[in-house]
């Protein structure tokens, strides 16, 4: 291999390659985690590899129970950034905001988190 020119065991290979994989998914995770910061937003601080939602992901807590936690850490804030695992996400706690972003610019936020639902639950199907 390539890499038995620059090293003779592959016990040593094979510990490279771990752990050049492993930086590299660090750094996919990561990569992001500045996004709230760098734009002075109040945010959860994410934790790797789980982001904001560690509790949900490690069955702790249901979504909602994540999310009503950070809600009520957060008082006095219009708004709080998250991360779902890697992508950057917001919480809006202001009523007034919550209000423009599902009536007026709604069709500005084109990313918004899906979940499957019941294809007889009528009501949700149509959100």
């Amino acid at each position: 291999s390539v890499m038995g020119i620059l090293v003779d065991s592959t016990t040593v290979e094979f510990l490279l390659a771990s752990l050049l994989f492993f930086w590299l998914t660090y750094l996919y995770f990561v990569k992001d985690y500045g996004y709230w910061e760098d734009k002075n937003v109040p945010r959860v601080p994410p934790e790797f590899p789980f982001g904001s939602i560690k509790r949900h992901i490690l069955g702790y807590s249901y979504l909602g129970d994540s999310f009503a936690g950070i809600y009520k850490t957060f008082k006095g804030e219009r708004f709080v950034g998250i991360f779902m695992i890697r992508n950057p996400a917001i919480l809006v706690r202001d009523p007034e905001l919550v209000k423009v972003v599902l009536q007026k610019d709604f069709h500005h936020f084109t990313d918004h988190y899906s979940y499957k639902t019941n294809p007889k639950d009528y009501l949700v199907n149509h959100l």
